[in-house]
């Protein structure tokens, strides 16, 4: 089953695997510009994003795509899915103009917080995509397993990035270069952490957004690949 990482399950009882598939418990200390999306009255949204300017936050288009701004708020400065920290309005959503809701192409937006926050945003890789083999770090707040119990405690996890040759061969020309793939021996993204960010050395290389089940060896992870968006970055005037 192709899913997108949006929708998310009924949270579960005690004893709680440390993973988001497979990964550690995490602290927004280690990861202070990761944030969390939440719907306004829908308990079964979760998303997440991050910090790219004191007021801008990057996250998956397929998780605001036909939502009205007054519908998200934005958790920021919390280890934890629903409380602490502090809640922020929108002033705007920029999706992505050329984003495929079928095909998950161009899967990114921006979103324009309502007030500045003093919180230190991740750099953005601008260049090209990083190399294959090499290792990065996915956090947030999903489920532990697929179609599994979601975590509302930061989670993070190891991974590598998977050749686009390789990642062609699971799902064909649905990869694009807008696109890059990542798993490792388990760990990965899953259902609730969409528009969460992929990180390597401190920058943001890539955002959650869709995969076949999780933590499947020969069904990486997708990720929108962060350095094919630079002129629609430059556009809205976020910083290098």
């Amino acid at each position: 089953m192709i899913l997108k990482f949006f929708q998310c399950f009924v949270t579960g009882a005690s004893n709680m695997s440390e993973k988001i598939v497979d990964g550690t418990k995490s602290s927004i200390e280690k990861y202070p510009y990761i944030v969390s999306l939440e719907k306004i009255n829908n308990p079964y949204y979760r998303c997440a994003g991050s910090l790219i300017s004191e007021k801008h936050v990057l996250t998956a288009a397929h998780c605001v795509y036909g939502v009205s701004k007054s519908k998200i708020t934005v958790r920021v400065n919390s280890t934890f899915y629903g409380k602490g920290g502090k809640v922020i309005s929108l002033k705007k959503i920029k999706i992505h103009p050329r984003y495929d809701l079928i095909t998950d192409d161009y899967d990114i937006a921006v979103l324009e917080l309502s007030e500045n926050v003093n919180i230190r945003p991740i750099r953005l890789r601008r260049t090209k995509p990083p190399k294959s083999g090499s290792s990065a770090k996915v956090a947030g707040w999903g489920e532990t397993s697929f179609q599994g119990r979601v975590s509302n405690e930061l989670l993070d996890a190891t991974v590598f990035i998977v050749d686009k040759r390789v990642c062609r061969k699971a799902y064909g020309y649905a990869i694009t270069t807008r696109m890059l793939c990542a798993n490792g021996d388990g760990k990965d993204s899953c259902q609730g952490d969409s528009g969460a960010p992929l990180i390597q050395n401190d920058v943001q290389i890539g955002v959650v957004s869709w995969g076949r089940d999780c933590g499947l060896s020969h069904y990486p992870g997708v990720y929108a690949n962060v350095a094919a968006f630079s002129k629609f970055f430059d556009d809205l005037k976020i910083p290098k």
